[in-house]
């Protein structure tokens, strides 16, 4: 969540997101790995309407707050 906050309304890229949370750590990863975590930031702050997590394809994802 750390990197989508610092980066509101910009696109955030998978690879950045894939080196960023797990590679720097040693894990090798999967696209499919950045899916799931979205997924479950989505889940948890789908009370408030006005957070959205863009899918940008190709690219990544944006975070957006309303």
């Amino acid at each position: 969540m750390k990197i989508f906050a610092e980066n509101i309304s910009q696109i955030v890229e998978r690879e950045k997101l894939m080196k960023e949370i797990w590679e720097d750590k040693g894990i090798v990863v999967i696209s499919k790995n950045v899916d799931v975590l979205v997924s479950k930031l989505r889940k948890k702050l789908s009370d408030d309407d006005s957070i959205k997590f863009i899918n940008v394809p190709g690219r990544g994802y944006k975070f957006t707050i309303e």
